[in-house]
């Protein structure tokens, strides 16, 4: 008897404790939806909470425009009697004994400067250069070239001045030129004697307008 009646007392504590371990098991597998959402976070939180980016502002860079403007180079100038002159002109000229001197700086021009009638007087700068036998020599076989630079403002009085007095306007190639007609003898081919010849830089002049190309180029 005794054996009979423990049996089912063994049997309900072990059905007993089999429907404990269920039930622990659901409760385990079925959270409390509210603990579980305090656990994670949700999209409005974070992005309530999230500290927005900030996106720097490029600092300009400074233009570096040195160089990109250079000064403007200073007009070309005639420096010498030897240079005013195409080289090969002028070294025909030292092969038959001639020489060259500036009549303005030796105060021996004849007449005063060809320059002297403008308005201002002669230009600051001007060259006046004889080519012959020499100074001391007593001969009109000569060649005279007369420069001095000018700007555009003392091209237009100049040549206004020049028109006053008679000169006739005859173009050239790259520049403006005033020319008068001539005796025979002191003339070109076209008949043009003494011509004042305005290049972009300077104002050239010659007795006769053809030795308008001894002039050397000036760069």
């Amino acid at each position: 008897m005794t054996s009979a009646l423990v049996r089912p007392i063994a049997l309900f504590a072990l059905i007993s404790a089999a429907g404990l371990l269920v039930s622990a098991c659901t409760v385990s597998t079925n959270a409390d939806p509210i603990s579980s959402a305090t656990t994670s976070s949700s999209p409005r939180a974070t992005a309530s909470t999230q500290t927005p980016t900030q996106t720097p502002t490029p600092t300009p860079t400074p233009t570096d425009t040195a160089g990109q403007n250079p000064p403007a180079a200073a007009p070309a100038v005639y420096t010498s009697c030897d240079t005013m002159m195409r080289a090969e002109n002028f070294q025909r000229n030292r092969d038959r004994g001639w020489t060259a001197w500036d009549l303005v700086e030796q105060q021996t021009e004849p007449n005063g400067s060809v320059f002297d009638s403008f308005p201002g007087g002669r230009p600051a700068g001007t060259m006046a250069c004889r080519y012959g036998a020499g100074p001391d020599v007593a001969t009109d076989n000569v060649i005279d070239l007369t420069w001095a630079p000018i700007d555009a403002e003392q091209a237009a009085i100049y040549q206004a001045h020049l028109e006053s007095q008679g000169f006739v306007r005859v173009d050239g190639a790259e520049t403006v030129q005033y020319s008068v007609r001539g005796t025979d003898g002191w003339t070109d081919a076209d008949g043009w004697a003494q011509t004042y010849d305005f290049t972009p830089t300077g104002l050239r002049w010659v007795a006769i307008r053809d030795e308008l190309q001894l002039f050397a180029p000036l760069a």
